[in-house]
């Protein structure tokens, strides 16, 4: 099969992506989460397409490939030509979840995801690189940030005192905070870079808690229905956030809220004035996947985490199971991408942004 060069693939020990300017084999797993070699051979550029499913996944292929779908019960490889509405892509349930994560990788992670959630990294600028804090909910999270940034040789880095005292949101900055974030994503937009999706499990956890904790919630009831959320205006963060997160087993549904605009707000002086607001996506856990993020990677924030435990403890019954699967919805037309040749032992699927193919 030939992939577009920024497919997102999964190893034993996290994801990767699959560009490359030569030849080379690489670990890989297969649907089962059993390690297997590939091999990934550039191709230059080719004619591609783009498959969207129903849930938001979505993958970049050469016009020539084939897929591993389902249609009626019946597994099959298929075309990417001949894909219909009747056609679902499978989502792997567990792949070599490994609990025994290196804390200061997953503490490190955890500082990344909650920059791109709701700090900022702006090298050069007034700004500076920084995490926020809100509140004693974040005091463990103050420590925990604080405590990453000694491990760099930062030797002070946090006031106990002046935090609980303050009134509004709390800001750790450093110089070293700047370079440490700069090998993760970008400037000002925050782009992820590819230290970012080539990291092991324990900073891919750490930076999902991260994210979720400044971003996300635990919402509904039994009655009404569970679901953990988590919240962007960029759709992107939102994609690569939705195949971590299944590299954990844990499946998701990516939803478009609304549109961007201008909306009637209070202006601080008692009256009404009209302000911007950018799009809204949101991505949704729900079903049995709510119990496989609560234990796979959680939050950390208590109010959140008792929210959540109070979704999972409250059930007489076990959760729905998902049906792993995700329905074609749409393609792309053709448009040209640096692609890659991956190369599997015959009769093998593996996970690529992660659908099974």
């Amino acid at each position: 099969m030939i992939v577009c060069s920024s497919t997102i693939l999964n190893t034993p020990k996290g994801l990767c992506l699959a560009a490359t300017d030569v030849q080379r084999r690489i670990k890989l797993v297969d649907r089962f989460g059993s390690p297997i070699i590939a091999t990934l051979t550039p191709v230059g550029q080719r004619a591609c397409i783009t498959l969207e499913t129903q849930r938001g996944y979505r993958l970049t292929v050469a016009n020539e490939s084939t897929l591993f779908a389902v249609r009626q019960g019946q597994s099959f490889y298929i075309p990417v030509s001949e894909l219909d509405n009747d056609c679902f892509l499978g989502l792997p349930r567990s792949l070599s979840f490994t609990p025994d994560y290196d804390q200061q990788e997953f503490d490190e992670g955890w500082v990344i995801g909650a920059i791109v959630g709701d700090g900022g990294h702006n090298p050069n600028n007034a700004g500076g690189t920084y995490l926020r804090f809100w509140g004693e909910d974040d005091g463990p999270n103050v420590m925990r940030a604080a405590n990453v940034l000694r491990s760099f040789g930062v030797s002070r880095t946090f006031n106990a005192e002046s935090f609980y005292e303050a009134t509004g949101p709390y800001t750790l900055k450093t110089a070293k905070l700047e370079a440490f974030v700069d090998q993760y994503i970008k400037p000002r937009s925050k782009v992820s870079r590819d230290a970012l999706i080539n990291a092991q499990l324990s900073f891919l956890s750490g930076y999902l808690q991260g994210f979720f904790d400044t971003d996300g919630s635990a919402q509904g009831s039994t009655q009404k229905g569970r679901s953990v959320r988590l919240s962007q205006s960029d759709q992107k963060k939102l994609i690569e956030a939705q195949v971590m997160l299944m590299r954990f087993g844990i499946a998701s549904n990516l939803y478009f809220r609304r549109a961007a605009g201008t909306k009637q707000m209070p202006d601080g002086k008692g009256g009404l004035r009209p302000y911007d607001h950018k799009s809204q996506w949101e991505l949704v856990i729900a079903k049995d996947n709510i119990e496989h993020f609560e234990t796979r990677i959680g939050f950390s924030k208590p109010t959140k985490n008792n929210r959540l435990s109070e979704l999972t403890g409250s059930l007489s019954r076990k959760p729905y199971a998902d049906k792993m699967m995700s329905k074609f919805q749409s393609v792309t037309p053709v448009h040209v991408e640096d692609a890659v040749r991956l190369t599997v032992p015959q009769g093998v699927c593996v996970i690529a942004n992660g659908l099974i193919i």
